[in-house]
């Protein structure tokens, strides 16, 4: 700190553990970006990335693209919970239902 200020993030669903800012990382919009967004749970950061793809004006698909690829990866990493803890396939279903609606949500967009 005594050269910047610092970034902290302290995540909803563990508020006690603050994450800061990286000081090796180059401090830029995108940067900033990603680090907040990698604080957020799954369907946060995916809902986050398309609202920010809402608000784009260019490279609309793109920033699209990597939202379906978000999913994708996410949807994969639950799948291999899924096949770890049989006891939590309630709530992974859960997380696996709200990630098809986003995906489908971002399939039709793409179709504009």
């Amino acid at each position: 700190m005594p050269i910047s200020p610092s970034l902290i993030v302290f995540p909803q669903a563990k508020p006690t553990e603050s994450v800061m800012f990286p000081t090796d990382v180059r401090i830029d919009v995108q940067s900033v970006f990603a680090f907040v967004i990698a604080q957020l749970e799954p369907e946060q950061q995916v809902r986050s990335v398309l609202a920010s793809c809402r608000r784009r004006m260019r490279n609309v698909r793109s920033c699209l693209d990597f939202a379906r690829n978000l999913v994708l990866q996410h949807v994969s990493q639950y799948l291999k919970f899924w096949e770890i803890y049989e006891r939590e396939r309630d709530a992974i279903l859960s997380h696996l239902k709200e990630f098809n609606d986003l995906h489908m949500s971002i399939e039709s967009s793409i179709g504009l």
